[in-house]
């Protein structure tokens, strides 16, 4: 009867997390069992944000151990012409902010 099992299961873990006031007292095998199991999920976390995140070779960049392939560019390679190509959408909108901050407001609609 494995439906049984698991139900009993179920009910041992939900057991810990019955925070019903009137059965509530001191019990201190619940409060080590939060803490525990709040420890193990934070060494989960940290485990997986740094194998997943931290891990990755492309987070920290080192210019020095290889040149970059066909679809990539590195900050060496870059020409001026070309980064003022990329950056010339940027670039007109920051003066036509500056525009546009140099117009005084019109109030007139409230007189």
């Amino acid at each position: 009867m494995r439906i049984f099992r698991k139900k009993e299961t179920i009910r041992r873990v939900l057991r810990y997390f019955d925070y019903d006031k009137d059965k509530l007292e001191p019990n201190p095998e619940r409060d080590w069992v939060l803490i525990c199991s709040s420890f193990l999920l934070a060494g989960f976390f940290a485990i997986f944000f740094y194998k997943n995140i931290f891990g990755l070779k492309e987070a920290f960049i080192d210019y020095g151990m290889s040149s970059a392939t066909s679809t990539e560019i590195s900050v060496i390679e870059l020409s001026g012409e070309n980064l003022n190509k990329t950056l010339k959408p940027w670039i007109e909108k920051d003066k036509k902010f500056e525009e546009l901050l140099e117009i005084e407001p019109n109030f007139d609609f409230l007189k």
